[in-house]
């Protein structure tokens, strides 16, 4: 391969606060004072190996031929993992054997592997903790001097995948990927590719409790303050806020899932993760009659669930605790309905994931008449159902039977349906 003047790359997860970037510049520059190092990033979220992989397959295309690619997200330092020199076509690569090199694209992919073994070409002493120090760096070093990639050590025939999960296209056409990073600017970078959504202005972004119709193309085409879907400069979806943070405005991480739609259908059923708000109030002078009617209240605002709690309460006063489970949109209209008609004087707020069943509603036909059945699903497979209350009560009074009745026959037709 002809080598052109040499070029570093880096790519760390150390941040830019701590000497350790620096490090590495010095002891590269100790072993070749001419070698040019060019920073790709250094604040890939700690540890986060598909994160650096994302950033790594988005830099190497816009590097001159000849680049050695040295990648340091490495959780694994010190263990007996492997440390991995490889060439492509054009570039040279320099990364822990851990899933960094995966997602390079086809005419990136790296053609021959070899184990860096070799000690002559690593720092006096290996530590523990810095191999970014004491082996990357130095190895770099000498590769831009020229010496043979045969010497590093013995050659290997494959690297480690990436054991992430993949895109799902559903039956009806419906896309299913993850956040897997979040840039400086607090936009929600997805794995779903751009040239996999097939119909970008009528279809539906699903991401926790929010619905984006349709794909923007720039942020601009959004208003200030409003939440937009366009695909980034990476090739996949994004998720941003128009002149804000969408991780912050969605309380949002790596890892979520999001979903695009055909437009008619209904992400909810699909969501199997959201990002709630339970809202609590202890309140110790409200009489039955009263709390209903604030339960009937905090349902109406959109609450996804109510409850109470027996507690007792400060100079031994009998009470209840009023629990409220809210979606993060509806957190201060159901905070103001609380603090309206119910005698508290302060709400406490905690906020958290919820991770729940995929769930689709069904018929069911009954001797006491056809009930809707919820069907809940883990991993694509049907494990539950759960008959609709306001059908089977309203089946019931029909029948002037029990309720328990009209459950039963209900709850059995649609364990049958879980064997589809």
């Amino acid at each position: 391969m002809k080598r052109p003047v040499p070029c570093i790359a880096l790519l760390t997860d150390f941040g830019t606060s701590d000497p350790y970037v620096g490090i590495m510049k010095g002891v590269i520059l100790s072993i070749n004072p001419d070698a040019r190092i060019v920073d790709i990033s250094h604040n890939i979220l700690p540890q986060s190996i598909l994160e650096g992989a994302i950033c790594l397959k988005s830099a190497v295309p816009h590097f001159p031929e000849g680049t050695l690619f040295v990648g340091v997200v490495d959780p694994g330092v010190g263990t007996r993992r492997k440390i991995l020199y490889g060439e492509s076509k054009r570039d040279r690569f320099l990364a822990p054997d851990n899933g960094l090199l995966s997602l390079l694209e086809s005419g990136d992919r790296v053609q021959s592997l070899r184990a860096v073994t070799n000690r002559r070409y690593m720092g006096p002493e290996i530590s523990n903790t810095f191999h970014g120090r004491d082996i990357f760096a130095p190895v770099a070093g000498w590769l831009t001097l020229g010496i043979d990639p045969a010497k590093l050590g013995p050659a290997v025939r494959s690297l480690k995948k990436a054991d992430w999960d993949p895109v799902h296209r559903r039956n009806d056409g419906a896309l299913e990927g993850r956040v897997v990073a979040s840039d400086r600017f607090g936009n929600l970078i997805t794995n779903i590719p751009g040239a996999a959504i097939r119909n970008s202005k009528h279809c539906v972004v699903g991401l926790m409790d929010r619905r984006i119709k349709g794909l923007s193309k720039t942020y601009g085409d959004a208003r200030q303050g409003e939440i937009v879907a366009l695909i980034g400069s990476t090739g996949t979806l994004e998720i941003a806020v128009a002149g804000g943070n969408a991780r912050d405005a969605l309380h949002a991480c790596v890892g979520i899932a999001v979903g695009v739609y055909p437009e008619g259908t209904d992400p909810s059923d699909a969501a199997t993760e959201d990002f709630v708000h339970v809202l609590e109030a202890n309140l110790d002078n409200s009489t039955g009659e009263s709390l209903a009617s604030a339960i009937e209240r905090l349902f109406a605002c959109g609450a996804l669930d109510v409850w109470t709690t027996p507690i007792q309460m400060k100079k031994s006063r009998p009470g209840v605790k009023l629990s409220v489970l809210v979606p993060t949109t509806l957190e201060m209209r159901v905070q103001e309905e609380m603090l309206r008609h119910t005698p508290t004087f302060g709400v406490r707020v905690h906020a958290g994931w919820r991770h729940k069943l995929s769930r689709r509603i069904r018929k069911v036909r009954t001797k006491f008449g056809v009930i809707r059945v919820k069907i809940g699903s883990l991993d694509g497979k049907a494990i539950r159902a759960a008959p609709e209350y306001e059908d089977v009560a309203a089946a019931a009074r029909r029948a002037k039977v029990p309720f328990d009745v009209v459950h039963l026959a209900a709850s059995e037709a649609g364990r049958r349906l879980l064997d589809e």
